[in-house]
């Protein structure tokens, strides 16, 4: 009788993954550009919108998986879309807090 043995393949890492973001200064966050960079225009009607709302943003680059809850997701300031008197890093906090509560168990 022969005996088979499965040979287990070492894991890899998923692929990093990278996405365009809109991220306000509240830390709330949209996707941008699933099949594209967005063009002037529609950044225009964006900075607009927040303006009118009373928000500042930015257009940023996600680095990782927003659904793994043990990777680790990083921010990258892209391009100021709206004006705002809070600083990206405490956009950046407010996101993860807001990133955290999505992913509780």
């Amino acid at each position: 009788m022969t005996v088979r043995t499965l040979e287990r393949t070492p894991r890899r890492s998923a692929a990093q993954r990278e996405a365009l973001i809109l991220l306000g200064d509240d830390g709330r966050h949209v996707l941008l550009g699933r099949h594209g960079e967005p063009d002037a225009g529609e950044m225009a009607r964006i900075a607009a919108l927040l303006t009118a709302s009373g928000h500042g943003g930015w257009v940023a680059r996600l680095c990782g998986d927003y659904w793994h809850r043990t990777q680790r997701v990083t921010l990258e300031r892209v391009q100021d879309v709206a004006p705002t008197t809070i600083p990206f890093s405490e956009a950046v906090e407010a996101f993860q807090t807001l990133r955290r509560g999505a992913l509780a168990p």
